[in-house]
Formats: C-alpha cells, sequence, structure tokens
C-alpha cells in the first residue's frame, strides 16, 4: 500500500508516545546530524550548496511524518505555522504535501541544513506476505513513473537532468501511528521510502525563496503532482555554524 507524501512537521518537544526518534549518526537523542557520506550527487550555486540525502534520513523524514496526529501534522499545514516541529538543530526537515499545491512561511537558523523531498512515497506492510522487497518494488514502480523535477532557489532554477540524481531509497524501519493520525493508528512494519530528496545549506541570512516538487502519471493515467512554494528567513543572530 501506498502512502503519498503531502504537509505537515513536528519537534523533539512533540514525541509520540513510546516512539524513539534516531539522529543521523545513530544515536538515539533528538540531535539530528548533518553527515554526508561521501556518496550521492552535490553541487554548489554562489554560497548554496544542494546535496544528497542517505536513506537513513529519508526513513526519519517518513517516521516524522507519520508520529504525528492530522490535526498537528506539518504535512497538512497550509501556512508554515508547523514548520518549526521539523527543527532539529543542525538539521531541519521540510515537509512536503500528500498532493497539490501549498505555501508556507517560516524562519531557520542561519547555518542549518534543510531536508527537501521533491517528491516520495511510502509504502508499508498490509498483507501477511508483504515483505521489504516487495514494498521496494512497488515504491520504485511508483516513483519510475516521475516525468519532471522542480527545485527553484532564490530564481536559480536547477534543472531535471541534474536533480534526477537525486534519488533515494530509504533503510527499511518501522512507523507509529498514534490515534488520530495519517494512518489507522498502530506499529507498521516493515516500512520503506522512495523518492527524490535534496538537502540544502547556505542559505544567506534573510528572506529566501525555495519552490519545490514534482510530477507523474500512473499506469492507468491518474496524475500526482507536488508544488510548494516556501518562503523562508534566516535568522543570523541563531546560527549553527559546526556543519561537518
Amino acid at each position: 500500500m501506498f502512502f503519498m507524501q503531502d504537509h505537515h512537521g513536528f519537534s523533539p518537544s512533540h514525541h509520540a508516545p513510546g516512539h524513539r526518534y534516531r539522529s543521523w549518526d545513530g544515536r538515539d537523542d533528538c540531535q539530528y546530524r548533518d553527515h554526508h557520506d561521501g556518496r550521492g550527487p552535490k553541487f554548489h550555486h554562489d554560497k548554496v550548496e544542494i546535496g544528497h540525502v542517505s536513506g537513513r534520513a529519508t526513513a526519519d523524514w517518513w517516521e516524522w511524518v507519520l508520529s504525528y496526529p492530522e490535526a498537528e501534522n506539518p504535512q497538512l499545514d497550509t501556512t508554515g505555522e508547523l514548520a518549526d516541529l521539523g527543527d532539529f538543530g543542525r538539521t531541519f526537515f521540510v515537509a512536503g504535501t500528500f498532493s497539490g499545491d501549498v505555501e508556507r512561511s517560516f524562519s531557520v537558523d542561519y547555518g542549518q541544513t534543510l531536508v527537501i523531498p521533491l517528491i516520495n512515497v511510502v509504502s508499508f506492510a498490509t498483507e501477511p506476505d508483504d515483505t521489504a522487497a516487495s514494498l521496494r518494488e512497488d515504491a520504485a514502480e511508483f516513483i519510475d513513473a516521475v516525468e519532471d523535477l522542480t527545485l527553484i532557489i532564490d530564481g536559480k532554477v536547477y534543472s531535471d537532468e541534474k536533480l534526477f540524481d537525486f534519488r533515494t531509497k530509504s533503510t527499511v524501519f518501522d512507523a507509529i501511528v498514534p490515534e488520530g493520525g495519517v494512518l489507522p493508528a498502530g506499529t507498521y512494519d516493515p516500512v520503506v521510502s522512495d523518492g527524490y530528496w535534496i538537502k540544502v545549506k547556505g542559505l544567506s541570512p534573510g528572506e529566501n525563496t525555495i519552490e519545490f516538487g514534482g510530477s507523474l502519471t500512473d499506469d492507468e493515467g491518474n496524475t500526482f503532482e507536488v508544488n510548494i512554494t516556501d518562503n523562508v528567513t534566516v535568522v543570523a543572530d541563531r546560527h549553527w555554524s559546526d556543519w561537518s
């Protein structure tokens, strides 16, 4: 079964009961760390660096999104009011949308790395014979149909030719969904994700605009499209200088 990206957010102080949030370096705490492992593409424009997002980080992002009830979910946020739920210190998880257009406004600290889902899908077990391998195949079939990707940062347009290098398959993970969540409450295991992700470093202090998304048409002719505009204020007097 599939569950497409949409809208919502989270913060370390809003854990779902009994859930765990892993840091990217494997520690069981809430301080996400942004260590690029040397794999995958990255490129620069002025001071902005666009980089690869690890499979572990995309799993963490989905655990984060699925941990919130609908009323507090950043994926469903239409203004940016819940965006700070994605603030993990050095790393800031940016919410997507389950489909359609949305515009949000929020602030981040200078030096934070933004993790952005251009377009993705999550696939989770609903039948006894579902396996991580079969779920990966289903998710890959969906993402294989992506026709175009969009990333525009402060007027700079990044081409499809570059963005199609940023596909990431998640590690296998489990997700705990609370009552009132975007799925029926319970623990889902296994879960996998596939899609296109980028991380952004080096936004200038002050006002920035990031537009991102993508589209695809499935075998039945149904179109799935994501178009997001984030008006991001980078606050210079709050900063993370140790990116590594």
